[in-house]
């Protein structure tokens, strides 16, 4: 992502990636938005549908150790990822359990809220929840964790693959988030702000 892109998402505390997962311009934007932040100095909360271990494997490589880190992976077999230090904190829960995703994230951000760490939030993927729920549910219950992260002074990026979904359910779960980030063209970048 371009420094003028990033420059437009400083005040942004709960951003939309609008990006297909196979797309280099995925992983480079997600690699931007936390590169963005000393990780060190926060608590980083990861929602995946990915191994926890694989995800911390990659955080620490990538970014280094965080202040904190939370892990909430989501699995319908509710599976637990057995390969993860004592310092991380790894909750399994189902899909089809928003309600208990929703507990788990008020649990991980309750736990920090003492702290003076910024949480830092990555939630991959919204696009694999909509096989889970339908798009108003997940409309609700992502107002619901962006307010948690507002109230918090969090920042948190979502992951979306706008090629999975109708131009109405992009719409409408854009609008709970106070920034896009859009490259599902593959190529450009674009930003869009509602501040």
């Amino acid at each position: 992502m371009t420094s003028p892109a990033l420059e437009q998402l400083q005040d942004a505390r709960n951003v939309l990636m609008l990006a297909s997962s196979l797309s280099p311009a995925s992983g480079d934007i997600h690699h931007d938005l936390f590169g963005e932040r000393t990780l060190a100095e926060s608590n980083v909360l990861v929602l995946t549908f990915g191994r926890a271990d694989r995800w911390l494997r990659e955080l620490r490589a990538e970014h280094g150790d965080p202040n904190e880190t939370a892990i909430i992976q989501i699995d319908e077999t509710l599976r637990r990822s057995t390969s993860h230090p004592d310092d991380v904190t790894v909750k399994t829960v189902s899909p089809t359990d928003l309600t208990g995703v929703g507990m788990a994230v008020s649990d991980v951000i309750e736990r920090w809220t003492d702290g003076d760490a910024e949480t830092v939030v990555c939630f991959d993927s919204v696009t694999d929840f909509l096989q889970y729920a339908d798009s108003s549910t997940m409309y609700r219950f992502l107002r619901v964790v962006t307010r948690r992260f507002d109230a918090v002074d969090g920042f948190a990026h979502f992951h979306m693959n706008p090629n999975a979904h109708d131009q109405q359910t992009i719409a409408t779960l854009k609008s709970p988030f106070d920034a896009v980030v859009d490259a599902s063209d593959g190529s450009d970048v674009s930003v869009s702000t509602r501040y």
